[in-house]
């Protein structure tokens, strides 16, 4: 038998490489052109109530949670760092007991004056 701290065994949902076009950005070109993006987001929550029952609702529903980036995504803003802000806050909200909660955005070639794979911003929600 696993011995667990606190007796709560837990464990780490996510969704990764999940893939965006949108209009964030500061300049003018990236609103009007766009640009594509993809998000990951993981979270740490209990899991041992849905494992033992095989219980959606003990659990993180990752369709719920690609349904709120998939929503945020499309709001256009001037930072990744916004988008990001209100996408973990809504997992949050929906999930209070989900901890160490990391966003990632990365935004495909973004018009910086050269060459460069991705920008990238983390946000973490604890």
């Amino acid at each position: 038998m696993h011995e667990y701290p606190n007796n709560r065994p837990s464990g780490r949902i996510g969704l990764y490489g999940m893939e965006f076009y949108a209009h964030h950005g500061v300049g003018q070109a990236e609103r009007l052109m766009g640009r594509s993006f993809i998000v990951d987001l993981s979270l740490d929550m209990e899991v041992e109530g849905a494992a033992l029952y095989d219980d959606l609702e003990k659990t993180a529903d990752y369709e719920k949670m690609y349904q709120i980036v998939k929503a945020e995504m499309a709001v256009n803003a001037a930072l990744m760092e916004t988008v990001a802000r209100r996408i973990a806050w809504r997992i949050k909200n929906l999930y209070p007991k989900a901890k160490n909660i990391e966003l990632t955005i990365k935004k495909i070639s973004p018009f910086i004056g050269g060459k460069c794979r991705h920008a990238e911003v983390k946000y973490f929600v604890d």
